[in-house]
């Protein structure tokens, strides 16, 4: 698992992805799968700080097409 963005984004908001989880998938000639992570910002500290608070995180597991990293 690697989270693409990096870091964390303010509230409603996405980061710019980083290459590095892109890199290693296309090295390994494996495709991409992309799950959504939702609930995470309610339970972050603001950023820069790394602090948890209580809440609830939801894991989707509504798997979207795999990106293909070959060719």
């Amino acid at each position: 698992m690697v989270f693409a963005e990096g870091g964390i984004a303010p509230p409603g908001r996405m980061l710019p992805f980083k290459t590095g989880a892109f890199v290693l998938a296309i090295r390994a000639a494996r495709p991409v799968l992309p799950v959504a992570i939702r609930g995470s910002d309610r339970v972050l500290a603001p950023h820069g700080r790394l602090l948890v608070r209580p809440g609830v995180v939801t894991v989707e597991f509504e798997f979207l097409d795999p990106v293909a990293t070959v060719g």
